[in-house]
């Protein structure tokens, strides 16, 4: 359906008004909010480590927020898919979690940081593979869940969506220091720029952003990886 036949339908009313109001326009809703979302963590994270390769994906939050909801699907069948999103942000949190306390009490290394993030996802992505080859009656619910997809989304998930148009405009408050940070140490903090503070606040803005979209539509936060990239062709920096 062309963007023209969409207008049509959305101005007029005719047998297709259901596909384009139940289907169509939910899903690009869900998918510009998401994308927005992981994008937008995409540039938190490679903002605070210094590292244009960073992402949510790399430091445990996206395989923490898919292990939460592994576990919550095999172990908590009845769960309402309205929790699922909060179960997320959980688990993205327990992810980071584990990040920050292996990198408490030492001096911040972006490379040390990334590292073990890396170390992070990768054990919690085979403990989740563990508990879907380990429960076969569940393999494709959880599979489901966890390849990332727009498929049978809808306003109730729009609706669960909500929460980032508020943490997308607060994350981007944090433009400015991330920005200080980028010229160093020494540098931001010569400018009056917080840096615990400030990395404290960017990575929990990027753990709920991401977390939530992994709620929503599956982990497909590689698009944090590509989509800052992407912005600095377009506008420049």
């Amino acid at each position: 359906m062309t963007p023209d036949a969409v207008l049509d339908h959305l101005i007029a009313h005719d047998s297709k008004d259901f596909e384009v109001w139940n289907h169509r326009l939910p899903r690009g809703l869900i998918a510009i909010m998401t994308g927005c979302a992981f994008g937008l963590a995409g540039a938190i994270v490679q903002g605070v480590i210094r590292n244009p390769l960073a992402s949510p994906e790399i430091l445990g939050v996206t395989q923490g927020a898919g292990l939460a909801l592994t576990i919550a699907i095999i172990g908590l069948p009845q769960l309402p898919v309205s929790a699922l999103p909060f179960v997320a942000c959980l688990g993205g949190a327990a992810g980071a979690l584990l990040l920050a306390l292996y990198n408490t009490g030492v001096q911040f290394s972006g490379v040390r940081f990334a590292l073990s993030g890396v170390a992070i996802a990768v054990t919690l992505s085979s403990i989740t593979e563990f508990l879907i080859l380990s429960n076969p009656l569940d393999i494709n619910t959880a599979l489901l869940a966890l390849t990332g997809s727009l498929w049978s989304r809808n306003w109730h998930h729009v609706l669960l969506a909500t929460p980032l148009l508020l943490l997308i405009p607060l994350s981007l408050l944090l433009a400015k220091p991330l920005n200080l940070i980028g010229l160093g140490d020494e540098a931001a903090q010569s400018l009056g720029t917080g840096l615990t503070r400030t990395r404290w606040l960017a990575m929990g803005s990027a753990v709920l952003l991401t977390s939530l979209g992994v709620g929503i539509i599956g982990p497909v936060s590689f698009v944090g990886l590509v989509a800052p990239h992407m912005a600095r062709r377009l506008v420049g920096g």
